[in-house]
């Protein structure tokens, strides 16, 4: 597929999201600069497109420049601090939309690297996490990623960032993968670990 039909297909299927426009409208109000939607949003919307995978229950996390200060709470959402760094947490009913900022990437502070989303892609623990979809150019980005939806294929990105995650869960790498994989219908490509 290339990846015009790709990034068409993905549109199509975030504009029909339930809640997608309410989140998208929250970040925009909170951000400055570019933001991406990123995470499990992106990597299981284009699974079950491509490949009927069910879409479990989600919710919407972006990434961007910066925050806006002080934060905007429109009517009827509520906002928490006590996750990811003391980002933001956006809650109205059973919508939950996470903003954060690049800098505060655990990736990019560790190794005081520019906060690029470029970065932040070569930061992720796993491959299909490499992959976020830019919400000015109405784009996916990240060729490590999109490789690991197409071949749906399940494996490392970030050796160190795997190891973090997996030691935080208490598990080897490749049986966080295992998990993560089986619910997204994917083949672990394992870690040698």
């Amino acid at each position: 597929m290339n990846d015009e039909r790709l990034n068409a297909l993905f549109r199509s299927a975030l504009a029909n999201l339930p809640g997608y426009p309410e989140a998208l409208d929250i970040a925009r109000k909170n951000t400055k600069g570019n933001l991406w939607l990123i995470g499990g949003t992106v990597s299981r919307l284009l699974m079950r497109e491509l490949y009927e995978i069910p879409l479990h229950e989600f919710d919407y996390d972006f990434m961007c420049d910066a925050l806006v200060a002080p934060l905007v709470v429109s009517d009827g959402w509520i906002v928490s601090h006590e996750k990811f760094f003391g980002n933001p947490t956006f809650f109205k009913g059973t919508l939950e939309v996470d903003v954060w900022p690049l800098v505060t990437h655990r990736y990019i502070q560790n190794y005081h690297l520019e906060p690029t989303i470029e970065n932040f892609l070569n930061g992720t623990p796993f491959t299909v996490q490499s992959l976020v979809f830019d919400v000015k150019k109405q784009r996916l980005v990240g060729d490590v990623g999109i490789k690991s939806v197409l071949d749906r294929t399940f494996g490392v990105n970030n050796l160190e960032e795997a190891r973090f995650l997996a030691g935080r869960k208490s598990v080897s790498i490749d049986e966080l993968m295992k998990q993560k994989a089986e619910s997204m219908g994917m083949r672990v490509i394992p870690s040698g670990e």
